[in-house]
């Protein structure tokens, strides 16, 4: 059982999949392919201004002020994610950050599915938050 976790892991790094036993898990992904711009942490003005993108909970807080239904919310911020537009930005750091890439050659549908859901369902542990891998900019 150990060698086939190894295997599975090993299989993973080597194809790029980010899957967990029964599909991808949304906080794996975020961590692996969001965190690098979208903080999970409280941020200080000063802090602000080294983000490459806006805070996680700043972007969820909009999108479900826009979208109360949980559906409506998960699927808006899945299409975002793979193909964002400024007709459909939702937060008013486009100024500050500028319009996010499109995540559609870097996502499949069902990886930007899982973050989206797990964003919506504030499923970002704090181990997670600790483990934020958000680099200053430049």
């Amino acid at each position: 059982m150990k060698r086939f976790g190894v295997m599975s892991a090993l299989l993973s790094l080597v194809t790029g999949s980010l899957s967990i036993a029964g599909g991808p898990d949304g906080a794996t992904i975020f961590r692996a392919k969001c965190q690098l711009c979208h903080t999970t942490r409280q941020v200080t003005p000063a802090q602000r201004e080294k983000l490459l993108g806006p805070p996680i909970d700043e972007v969820v807080l909009k999108v479900k002020e826009k979208y109360p239904i949980r559906e409506d919310a998960i699927r808006f911020i899945a299409d975002y994610i793979r193909t964002p537009s400024i007709d459909k930005a939702l937060c008013p750091s486009l100024d500050r950050y500028g319009l996010m890439p499109s995540m559609e050659k870097t996502l499949t549908e069902e990886e930007a599915k899982c973050v989206a859901k797990m964003l919506v369902e504030k499923k970002l542990s704090g181990e997670d938050r600790k483990k934020d891998l958000s680099p200053p900019r430049q």
